[in-house]
């Protein structure tokens, strides 16, 4: 009888690089909230959500965008990266938009900074020195919002429950 010992040499090969693919994604994004201020470790707080929280979506629910970091309270550096994160539910295939709002963020807005269309996945990092139209973002305190395309009905989008501070 034939033994195929070559196909459990794969298989070990296969799950080594798994295990070490993964634990090489965790150390990352353990890291992504470290920030190094000369010799000194600077942990952001991000505020993460817990999982469960973005993970009620049924094919009855109306479309929606929630933005879930940064939410208000948190600080960023011009030049520095800021990691949006965000839900969507029944939003059609396809990109969303990421804009910074200045404060008082009323409507009609007086003016926008869009940083990024990119794909509807719940996360970007994004780095906060210019933005689409190639404006230099001012510092200053601003919300968030995710909208999907207008040319993408229905029109769903969020925005950050509060300000936060870019300087």
């Amino acid at each position: 009888m034939k033994t195929n010992k070559g196909f459990a040499n794969i298989v070990l090969i296969i799950i080594i690089v798994l295990v070490l693919g993964g634990a090489g994604y965790l150390v990352v994004k353990n890291q992504q909230g470290v920030q190094k201020n000369g010799s000194e470790d600077v942990v952001i707080d991000q505020k993460i959500p817990p999982v469960e929280d973005t993970l009620s979506c049924t094919p009855t629910d109306s479309p929606s965008i929630t933005v879930l970091s940064p939410n208000g309270g948190e600080v960023f550096q011009i030049g520095g990266q800021m990691s949006v994160q965000w839900s969507s539910c029944n939003v059609g295939p396809g990109s969303v938009g990421i804009e910074l709002i200045p404060a008082p963020a009323t409507i009609p807005y007086p003016e926008t900074y869009p940083l990024v269309w990119t794909y509807d996945d719940g996360v970007e990092n994004v780095t906060l020195n210019v933005d689409l139209l190639g404006r230099q973002i001012p510092p200053g305190s601003y919300k968030l919002s995710i909208p999907q395309p207008p040319e993408t009905p229905p029109a769903v989008e969020d925005m950050s429950d509060d300000f936060f501070l870019i300087q």
